[in-house]
Parts: C-alpha cells; structure tokens; sequence
C-alpha cells in the first residue's frame, strides 16, 4: 500500500540519534518510540521485537480489550542510553522511516502508567454511547487526535507526555504535542478514565482531517496514473486543500468530492476559481442539483475554459494554507 507521506529525508536518521543522545531532564522522564503494528505488518513488526529484544518492546494492547488486534496493535519501545538500543534505532528508522507509523515519546516512565494513558486514548466513545478503536499511533490521524482534544483531556495527557513527535508527511520530524506547563505529578491510575469521550464536533473535525487520506486511496485504487511518484506528502495537501474547496461549493458526498479532485488533476488545480463555473456553484448550495449531474451538463466551451483560461481571483494556495 501507498501512503501520503514523503520518503524519510537524509536528516531524519541524525534527528533521532541527537534524539538518542540528549540525556532526559530528569529521572522520572523516559524515552519511547511508539510503532504501528497494523501499518508495519506482520513481518516488520515482528522483526522489530527481535531486533530490539522483547525486554525493550511492549504490545500497548496485550492483555486488554483490545487485545484481539495482536501483531496489529501499537508497540512501545523503551529507548535506554545503550549502544546496543542505539543500533536497534538506527536499523529501525532506516526500514520503517516511510512509513507513518513511527513516533518518538518523551514522558512518563513508568510503562504501566503510559501503557494506561494509550488504552484511554484508544477507547473513543461518541456522544451516542458507540465505542470505537481510535487509532492513535498511526501518525496520519495523530496530529488531528492531538489537536482537537479538549482542555480537560489535555490536561490529562500532559500528565504523562511532556513530548510526543512523529515523523510527519513531508519524511521530517514534527512536533504534535508538547507540554505547556512544568508538570511533573503523574494522575493516580485508578482517576484516569476507560475512555476517551469524543463530542460530535471532535469526531466530524478527524472525518474532515482524514479526507484527504480516503481521496489519495481512491486515486491509488481507481486513477493511479493521477498519482504523483514522489512527494506524496505535498501531493496530500494538495489534496487536502482540494477536498477543503469542494466542501465550501456545497459538495458533501465523498463520490462527488473525488470526482472533484480528478477534474483538478486532469484539467488545472485551480479550475473552481473559474467565473465560468460560478452558477453550478450557486446551484450546488441551493440543492437544485448535484456535482455530478451539474458537471455532465458542461458544455465543450466550458472543459476548455477550465483547460487554459488564465485566472484572475485568489488561487488555492490560500485556500490550501486555511487548513493547514
């Protein structure tokens, strides 16, 4: 499978081992690295509790209620100042750096306690009382997760991570939580919930975030030839901010936001900014008709408008840059 990431940058490797060597602020903070089992496989994730000894490596999901993803769970890896482990890193980031599945920890030491805090992240419950496996280590849905937690839940997070970092879409470390105060208590286990309860504006802003992903593997599936070699993770905002443009004409059904997205690719990305285009639009939000029903009604004279007519309104660079 593909993924909407750029290939790790020559730098990622000595990021970690500055990483490595840095020395922890104090003796209750611990170095982990967090990996995905379900997006490494079977095979890969395998190898990682070889490489790195099962001593080292811990199952977030073993003996839980999650427990039935196996392999397929996040797997914790306990990074201590050994030439050995430094190794382990080292052949780690080189074979799993592409994929987004790695992230880096800096907090609580005790693996009880931080295991506890990733099964209350895991547990998502809706406000409609439905439980869902919220999948937290993938670094795709991180950034977002991380992003729309309420106070109250990010209080309770900074309890136990002063630092969470994952290797981002453009193959660089990225910085997605950091801990706004100098707090060093930990919560007593037995206070921190069995869930994680998610409001219904928390869960429609991840559906939002995700759109971009569920297009890339449309594209993948159906028009491969639209999907770029390299630089995926450009390509991904680029697709981001396509989705985020589709929506704002008053386009809603998935089917129609992907249909969006190939016309941008096959004629220019910008090809909504057209004047020419402006009562489909007006007639989208209205309801009166549907994209696609609009769309096989353009006309010869309009597809080529939309092929070379130079624009004079805000480009979607803007557009793209309002969801970053």
């Amino acid at each position: 499978m593909r993924y909407a990431q750029n290939s790790q940058t020559p730098g990622l490797l000595l990021d970690f081992l500055d990483w490595f060597d840095r020395s922890e602020t104090d003796a209750n903070t611990a170095k982990w690295v967090l990996v995905d089992g379900e997006i490494l496989g079977r095979e890969l994730i395998q190898t990682v509790v070889k490489t790195f000894g099962k001593s080292h490596v811990r199952n977030v999901f073993s003996e839980s209620d999650f427990s039935v993803y196996g392999w397929r769970a996040p797997h914790l890896i306990r990074i201590a100042s050994d030439k050995n482990i430094k190794n382990c890193l080292i052949r780690l980031i080189r074979v799993a750096g592409d994929f987004p599945a790695v992230a880096r920890l800096e907090g609580c030491g005790d693996y009880r306690n931080i295991r506890r805090l990733l099964l209350w992240l895991a547990h998502a419950r809706t406000t409609d009382g439905g439980d869902l496996y919220c999948r937290f280590a993938d670094t795709r849905i991180t950034p977002c997760l991380l992003q729309i937690l309420a106070r109250d839940q990010k209080e309770i997070l900074q309890k136990y991570i002063a630092n969470w970092q994952i290797i981002g879409r453009e193959g660089t470390i990225e910085t997605v939580f950091s801990r706004s105060e100098a707090l060093r208590a930990e919560l007593d286990p037995l206070e921190l919930p069995d869930s994680i309860d998610i409001s219904d504006f928390q869960f429609s802003k991840m559906m939002e975030f995700s759109e971009g992903d569920e297009i890339f593997l449309m594209l993948c599936a159906a028009s491969p030839e639209l999907v770029p070699a390299c630089n995926l993770g450009s390509f991904h905002l680029l697709l981001a901010g396509l989705t985020h443009a589709a929506r704002a004409r008053g386009i809603e059904l998935t089917s129609e936001i992907y249909q969006f997205c190939v016309i941008a690719l096959t004629t220019r990305h910008d090809f909504f900014m057209n004047t020419i285009l402006a009562e489909s639009w007006r007639e989208i939000r209205a309801r009166s008709r549907s994209f696609t029903e609009l769309a096989s009604l353009w006309t010869d004279e309009t597809w080529d408008a939309l092929m070379h007519e130079p624009l004079t309104d805000s480009t979607l660079v803007s557009e793209t840059r309002a969801t970053s």
